[in-house]
C-alpha cells in the first residue's frame, strides 16, 4: 500500500509528491528482483517472467514478492507508481 507522501515541492506549477524518507526502502533491490519488477510493470505475466528469466514460475514469484515486500507494495500497480514517485523525487533534488 503506498503510504506517507508529501508534497516535496511545488514549481511551475507541478506538484512533486514524494515519501518520508522513514519510508524509503531500507535494502536496495538484487539484481534479480530489479529485473522480475520491470518485467512485471512492464506488462508481462507471470508466466513469461519466468520464461524470460528461465526459472520457475515460484521463483519469479517469490523475487517479485521480495520485490514488493522492499518497496512496501503489494501490487505491481502500486510498484510501477512508487518507482515513479521515487524517480520524481530523486530528479527534484538534483
Amino acid at each position: 500500500m503506498l503510504r506517507d507522501l508529501r508534497i516535496s515541492k511545488v514549481q511551475d506549477g507541478v506538484v512533486v509528491l514524494s515519501f518520508d524518507d522513514d519510508d524509503a526502502p531500507k535494502e536496495p533491490l538484487t539484481k534479480a528482483e530489479a529485473k522480475v519488477l520491470s518485467l512485471a510493470i512492464g506488462g508481462d505475466s507471470d508466466a513469461v517472467i519466468a520464461r524470460k528469466r528461465k526459472c520457475s514460475a515460484r521463483t519469479g514469484a517469490n523475487l517479485l514478492r521480495r520485490a514488493y515486500a522492499k518497496l512496501g507494495t503489494t501490487s505491481r500497480a502500486e510498484a510501477s507508481a512508487r518507482l515513479a514517485l521515487m524517480a520524481a523525487s530523486t530528479h527534484s533534488t538534483r
